[in-house]
């Protein structure tokens, strides 16, 4: 208890759970295993300085609860052979202590800083600037010669280059106002003064009043604009190519190491990664694997109708699964593969899709006949249509259960719950918008008790925190983002990816959303595997949708 911890994910900003705040440790929930272990489920923080005071009903100020995480990994052994893994953690760190990157825009009362690793006056900077009073300020170490000598030898590199061409640049503006400049001294932008300046006065000119810090000469140039945009080629090169290397988990050897007795072996990056939540990420980052058929398709993938086997319903739903699907495969990979056996297959087909080993009505038929052999009647073939919510049904039913219906009487006590294994919200014959609707749903206070009569409490709460929900098509009016409760209390947004339309009382059609908010529309009919682009999100009304 105690501990400083910072979150690294944003788990909820209205409740200033964000990635970089920081806390101490306040509780936990834990649950056991099928072995006996125990693991940690819930983590109940207190926010350190939050941006507003946060009050959850049942917890103390401040007090917020943190959900453990499906967080995939993929590793890959001394052999070649790679494994995707999946494991449920709280994503935080302990906070003893930061780097002085990551201290940027953090002010401390009392500042203990380390100077010994500061690789240059720019970090020593950094450090020593985030006391807010020079008594609070704490030097952990003496300042060693080499320390010293990185705060008094003066700039070097790429800054000290940046104030010498603002040095020339003032002194430009000068000749300008003083209209000192020759007559086809034309610069505009930045390096074009700096190269009409140096043909003009010569790269050894010096101007008055630069600081003597800033003075160059023969034996310390300042660099031509020519050789510093090749420098900048050349260390933007190196960037990209350091951002494309692979951030696959390898074993390092064993021979560069001894293990330390009774410890195993650990997992090592090559380099450093930023622990990321994959939804939302949702993010920031969208440069994910896409589904392309050629260089010509643009949108999500769409599916060409089967008019012997009568397949919009299922082209509707899978045009907008597997757009979901494209923008995080590895997450949703690992994610349907524990759902149930029709999404294991589907993005096991996904997979071989990407890679050009599949068709996706190839992996549409497949799924097709897999629910077939489970139902003719609700699952027909020929010519003969499948309703839209018993396809999602079975598409999104769940092995384990993910959420709980309730009931208590307040007045005799008598509850009752029901566990509910599917990730369609069952709203029976209710009208409204997706979240009046859920919203009654999930605090209810109607129907009467089975004993004393009187009315009862009815709530229905997610047991863990969702990815995916569908509503069913008897909704009114759909809306951009849906507000989900789970237990402990925890309230969790999910927006918009998709909607599945009923046109001329025979047939299906589809919207998909992207995470960057680009909605698409396909028709298996019109358009086949294309996509037809319709604008962007936020030119959408909920009317419109």
């Amino acid at each position: 208890l105690g501990m400083p911890i910072m979150i690294k994910n944003n788990e909820a900003t209205e409740l200033c759970i964000t990635n970089g705040q920081e806390c101490h440790v306040h509780g936990w929930k834990s649950l056991t295993d099928e072995v006996g272990r125990e693991y940690l489920d819930i983590l109940y923080v207190k926010l350190h300085k939050p941006a507003r005071d946060i009050k959850i009903c049942g917890l103390p100020e401040n007090v917020v609860p943190l959900p453990s995480n499906a967080v995939p990994i993929t590793g890959r052994m001394p052999s070649g052979e790679i494994y995707n893994i999946t494991r449920k953690q709280v994503q935080v760190i302990q906070n003893f202590a930061m780097t002085e990157f990551n201290s940027q825009g953090r002010t401390r009362d009392y500042n203990l800083c380390s100077l010994a690793q500061a690789r240059n006056h720019q970090n020593i900077y950094t450090a020593l600037s985030r006391s807010s009073t020079h008594h609070g300020t704490v030097i952990m170490e003496p300042l060693s010669q080499s320390t010293i000598q990185k705060i008094t030898c003066g700039l070097t590199g790429f800054l000290q280059q940046e104030f010498r061409e603002l040095e020339i640049l003032d002194e430009i503006t000068r000749l300008r106002f003083e209209k000192q400049l020759p007559e086809d001294f034309q610069g505009i932008t930045r390096a074009d003064c700096l190269t009409q300046y140096f043909k003009w006065k010569g790269e050894q000119f010096l101007p008055k009043n630069v600081p003597i810090q800033l003075v160059w000469s023969a034996t310390n140039p300042i660099e031509s604009t020519e050789n510093l945009n090749k420098v900048f080629e050349k260390h933007k090169r190196q960037t990209n190519k350091t951002k494309n290397s692979s951030s696959v988990y390898q074993l390092v050897d064993s021979d560069s190491y001894i293990v330390a007795p009774g410890t195993t072996e650990v997992q090592h990056r090559a380099q450093k990664h930023k622990l990321d939540n994959d939804q939302d990420n949702d993010k920031r980052h969208f440069k994910m694997r896409k589904l392309y058929l050629h260089k010509g398709q643009h949108g999500p993938i769409g599916l060409i109708w089967d008019d012997k086997n009568y397949s919009c319903a299922y082209d509707s739903l899978m045009y907008i699964l597997g757009g979901i699907w494209s923008y995080n495969p590895m997450f949703w990979t690992n994610v349907w593969h524990n759902q149930n056996q029709f999404l294991n297959t589907f993005a096991v087909g996904l997979s071989k899709l990407s890679e050009g080993n599949e068709s996706f009505e190839e992996l549409r038929n497949e799924i097709r006949q897999k629910l077939h052999k489970r139902s003719k009647k609700d699952f027909p073939l020929g010519q003969s249509g499948v309703a839209i919510d018993k396809l999602a049904n079975a598409l999104l039913e769940c092995n384990n259960v993910i959420s709980s219906n309730i009931s208590l009487c307040p007045v005799c006590g008598e509850n009752t719950t029901e566990g509910i294994m599917s990730m369609v919200l069952n709203t029976g014959h209710m009208k409204g918008t997706v979240n009046s609707i859920i919203k009654k749903l999930q605090t209810d206070s109607s129907g009467r008790c089975n004993t004393c009569n009187q009315t009862v409490h009815r709530m229905s709460l997610f047991n863990i925190p969702p990815s995916l929900i569908a509503d069913p098509p008897n909704l009114v009016t759909p809306k951009k983002s849906v507000r989900l409760l789970c237990t402990d209390l925890v309230t969790i947004n999910l927006h918009l990816r998709g909607i599945v339309y009923w046109i001329n009382g025979n047939h299906f059609v589809a919207r998909a959303v992207t995470p960057d908010q680009h909605v698409w529309l396909n028709d298996g009919m019109v358009h086949g595997r294309q996509s037809h682009y319709e604008g962007k999100m936020t030119e959408f009304k909920s009317k419109d949708l």
